[in-house]
């Protein structure tokens, strides 16, 4: 989707807006979800070798714990493949600052 240069002032600097909302913001929600949660929040998304976009999202669980679940799409708009169960799940037994879940926020640990 092209759309004309759009250049922001902040302190008496010019920026180019590089991203858009997409109209339909948000494209993903917890209506969408093949299993009951709360929310979903700030996925990561990435543009796959065959054109594809795969969103790495934040989910809270109706427990309130969080983990990250992957929804994928042919063009990154509608149509998502959302996995059946979360694809990776918290685990405060071998990560003790994950005992709310996973965030994604910086950590002292890295999962390896």
């Amino acid at each position: 989707m092209s759309s004309p240069k759009l250049l922001q002032k902040q302190r008496g600097k010019e920026y180019e807006t590089l991203f858009h909302r997409h109209p339909a913001n948000p494209i993903l929600s917890g209506k969408d979800w093949p299993y009951s949660i709360n929310s979903v929040f700030n996925a990561g998304a990435t543009l796959l070798p065959d054109g594809s976009t795969l969103l790495l999202c934040r989910v809270e669980d109706r427990r309130g714990l969080s983990h990250f679940c992957v929804a994928r799409s042919v063009n990154g708009v509608d149509a998502w493949q959302i996995d059946r169960e979360p694809t990776l799940r918290h685990e405060p037994d071998k990560f003790p600052e994950e005992l709310w879940g996973i965030e994604d926020r910086a950590s002292p640990t890295c999962r390896s």
